[in-house]
């Protein structure tokens, strides 16, 4: 206990010191190819984890290429195992993605997966690694460095390539829609041009300018007839207002027989008290004024 306790602990300062130095990155995690030409297994040549591999490759894409890469898996010397082989992959270009795993086990199985040398190794690959490294609840380091996490080794071989079946039905739907595209497509422009041949414009274009000088009159008659309104409205305001004005006229009183009286000063006189005996004042009436004195 205080032996595994102790590899725990190195556990946790390696994870720390590699994901402070970036290892774990998402921005460094390249993209799975699509379609590769090679799968990569770098696992025991013996064992459960390689059959798996074959069997869902086989099952997915019949005709896939797979390199087996054998390393040791447990025991001394499994870092530098990886680190030479991985170095020999990416130097030759011998595959497209590198599925890396093994078997289930205690952190003792599966300690080579977690030394910093493993971890270094798979972050300089230059093609893309599938950490495939225990059971699903198994988590190592070279799992946080590689580009793609898989539970098990039998899910790696899933994510590395699509499946053949599908591809084929994809390509017949796609060879379908192209050969039937040009076809519809004519078909379609045919039925516009009948369409347009067949349209009462296209027929009888004189319809079209009818319809215009239609439309013209009639906005002719509303702009003439919303004027006719308005200056019909302005007429009548003007005649109130001129009312208005006549009604406040001063003069207009004289019509009515009546006259005004202003002292020599030009002052109305509206009561006899504003005038003393012997003040001048002057009579103006419709047509003519005259003058008198007070008495």
């Amino acid at each position: 206990q205080a032996g595994v306790g102790d590899l725990y602990e190195i556990f946790e300062e390696t994870k720390k010191k590699l994901e402070k130095e970036g290892l774990f990155s998402p921005a460094t995690k390249k993209e799975l190819p699509f379609l590769p030409k090679i799968v990569g297994a770098v696992t025991s040549p013996t064992g459960a984890v390689i059959q798996d591999i074959r069997n869902v490759l086989s099952r997915r894409f019949p005709t896939m290429r797979l390199r087996l890469f054998p390393i040791a898996v447990q025991g001394d010397g499994v870092a530098e195992d990886i680190e030479r082989t991985l170095e020999f992959i990416n130097k030759n270009k011998l595959c497209d993605v590198i599925i890396l795993g093994r078997g289930g086990g205690s952190i003792e199985d599966l300690w080579g997966f977690n030394e910093e040398k493993t971890a270094r190794a798979i972050f300089a690959s230059k093609i893309p690694i599938i950490s495939a490294v225990g059971h699903e609840t198994d988590f190592t380091i070279a799992d946080f460095v590689a580009d793609m996490r898989a539970p098990t080794p039998s899910a790696a071989a899933e994510l590395a390539v699509p499946v053949l079946a599908d591809l084929k039905a994809e390509l017949v739907g796609m060879k379908a829609r192209l050969t039937a595209t040009p076809g519809e497509r004519a078909k379609t422009l045919r039925a516009e041009l009948k369409r347009i041949k067949e349209s009462r414009v296209f027929k009888h274009p004189e319809t079209m300018l009818d319809d215009k000088r239609e439309r013209l009159d009639k906005n002719r008659e509303r702009t003439e007839r919303a004027a006719l309104d308005m200056l019909k409205s302005q007429r009548h305001r003007i005649e109130l207002l001129t009312a208005r004005l006549n009604a406040l006229n001063p003069m207009a009183v004289l019509d009515r027989g009546y006259g005004i009286i202003k002292d020599k000063e030009d002052n109305i006189i509206t009561d006899e008290s504003q005038l003393k005996s012997g003040d001048e004042f002057e009579v103006t009436l419709r047509d003519s004024s005259f003058g008198g004195i007070k008495k």
